[in-house]
């Protein structure tokens, strides 16, 4: 039997990550713990986007879309 493994490298990869505010508790914990991976995958361009609630998600997705380079 044949098994392909995903290559989880994430060397050269933009990564934008948008969170709301309204669950501040949760919203922290779940950037943490996918910031903390995101560094394990060896992704080195990171833009975090943090807004107050689910209705601005998909203008700040939309703005990262529309970026050319992203920033730490």
């Amino acid at each position: 039997m044949t098994e392909i493994k995903p290559d989880l490298s994430g060397e050269g990869l933009r990564v934008g990550i948008v969170r709301a505010r309204f669950n501040e508790s949760i919203g922290a914990a779940m950037l943490e713990a996918c910031r903390k991976r995101l560094t394990e995958l060896r992704v080195a361009a990171l833009t975090v986007v943090s807004v107050p609630g689910s209705l601005e998600v998909p203008l700040a997705l939309q703005k990262l879309a529309n970026t050319e380079n992203t920033t730490r």
